[in-house]
């Protein structure tokens, strides 16, 4: 923010996982096995929003930087009541509980690190519960655990503010509210002009019994579960000064996306296609599975490999088919995918990911022309991302 009224954030990425306390040996019959655990948390969020498997849930056992290790499921609750439900049944079951954002911190915090932890870890994925209210015309803002920096600069951009960091707006990671104060876990409270004053939290005690602490600032009643669903469904009105203050609310919804994939294949990129490739298939995994996906790779030309699909059989396959040489025709791979994601996509919302490490040095199309490709008349309510490999660097063309 640019003045010093407090921000107040829903939410706090945790810096290690949350570790129930044990109940001994002696309690063993209380706990829930693994298989009612799980049965437990399909039941409150989804059979859809609750991944097992090692490849599915490779994406959220990863670290940005460094960090990985294995978890018993990776779950995404898609509104805070789901959430509060999943804590308590971890809880239960004795379980240490990763809460993980965008999963883009550069400290390791946000996945499990070894395997040598004393209990089984669930991560909990909050990207589904996105929610931002602005308050006060944007002096204050409420944000849910899933929103992301992206999300609050364009909801102030409006009212010519800005959030208290810019960093991660220009680029796809670093961008979820990951603490007390963005990207700094519980670390930081405060950055510049702005800083956060009040939240709303869950805690395990010393019994084990979860706790839900409203500090919000917000009256909304004393039951945990009438709390939360109240936020879920802005049914409350805050206050200054005794006076309502207006409440603008903002919500990011998980609605399926045509997504082109366009991969660099000259020859420069021969040592690094197997990372680029399951990277792409982990972003095709953990993405709707209503989405539509097509898969052009390119060097001096530029080869529709598969076309939309959600089948990731037929994408892994595609995005096998290394053929490392040649140079980078980058312009020309855009242009024609633009134009097949105009004429092609059945779904309204568009975005093309290019992933490449080096300039274009073999189109006939120019750069104006590339990013003229994004335009309304043909890449429209679409974004065009550029990753470059060597970097790991975003880069936002538009959005």
């Amino acid at each position: 923010m640019n003045d010093q009224k407090p921000t107040a954030m829903l939410g706090d990425r945790v810096a290690k996982p949350v570790l129930a306390p044990s109940a001994g040996d002696g309690a063993g019959s209380s706990r829930l096995d693994n298989t009612r655990l799980l049965n437990t948390l399909k039941a409150i969020v989804g059979r859809g929003h609750v991944l097992t498997s090692p490849e599915s849930t490779r994406h959220f056992r990863t670290g940005f930087r460094f960090g990985s290790g294995p978890a018993l499921a990776v779950v995404r609750p898609g509104n805070l009541v789901e959430q509060w439900k999943v804590l308590k049944a971890c809880s239960a079951a004795n379980k240490a509980i990763i809460m993980q954002a965008a999963n883009t911190g550069l400290t390791g915090g946000s996945t499990p690190d070894g395997s040598d932890y004393d209990r089984e870890i669930v991560i909990v994925s909050t990207l589904r519960m996105a929610k931002i209210r602005l308050i006060n015309e944007g002096r204050q803002v409420i944000c849910h655990p899933g929103a992301t920096l992206f999300q609050l600069e364009d909801a102030l951009e409006p009212l010519g503010r800005e959030p208290h960091s810019v960093i991660g707006s220009s680029c796809i990671g670093a961008s979820a509210f990951g603490g007390i104060c963005n990207n700094s876990g519980r670390a930081l409270i405060r950055r510049g002009p702005a800083y956060t004053q009040m939240t709303l939290y869950a805690r395990i005690d010393e019994s084990g019994e979860v706790q839900l602490i409203n500090h919000l600032g917000v009256k909304l009643g004393n039951d945990p579960e009438q709390i939360l669903d109240r936020l879920d469904r802005n049914a409350f009105t805050v206050f200054e000064d005794g006076k309502p203050q207006n409440i603008i609310s903002f919500q990011h919804e998980d609605i399926p996306v045509s997504i082109g994939i366009i991969i660099d294949n000259s020859g420069s990129m021969r040592e690094k296609r197997n990372k680029v490739n399951q990277a792409a298939l982990n972003l095709v995994r953990a993405s709707n599975p209503k989405d539509e996906v097509f898969v052009v790779n390119f060097n001096d030309e530029y080869y529709l490999d598969q076309d939309f699909t959600n089948n990731l059989l037929k994408l892994k396959e595609a995005l096998e088919k290394i053929d490392a040489r040649g140079g980078t025709a980058l312009y020309d791979a855009v242009v024609a995918s633009a134009e097949h994601l105009k004429r092609n996509a059945r779904l309204e919302k568009k975005v093309l990911l290019i992933v490449t490490d080096g300039e274009d040095s073999a189109s006939h199309e120019t750069l104006e022309q590339a990013d003229a490709s994004r335009s309304s008349d043909r890449l429209t309510r679409g974004a065009l991302y550029i990753v470059h490999s060597q970097t790991s660097h975003f880069k936002v063309l538009s959005v």
